[in-house]
């Protein structure tokens, strides 16, 4: 039970980052004919955001298991994560 309050509480706080546009999401999905595929996910913040933290892109990403990338969204730069599945 408190399990998935928790995932409601965190899943609530990631939307209204994003609604923010300090946080942006990528979601691409490549399906095989035989009915395999992957699935490659990206979660990113804003540069503004990070720097606001006192942070820089090294910290933030210090213990990311998928690649960090920078993206433009909105005219915005952004860095975040990349992982397959």
């Amino acid at each position: 039970m408190f399990r998935k309050k928790l995932m409601a509480v965190i899943l609530a706080a990631v939307m209204c980052l994003a609604m923010t546009g300090c946080m942006a999401a990528e979601y691409k999905f490549d399906f095989n004919k035989d009915a395999s595929g992957t699935l490659t996910c990206g979660a990113y913040f804003s540069d503004e955001f990070i720097e606001a933290m006192d942070s820089t892109v090294d910290e933030v990403f210090a213990d990311a298991q998928g690649e960090v990338v920078q993206k433009n969204f909105n005219g915005k730069s952004y860095h975040g994560v990349v992982e397959s599945a």
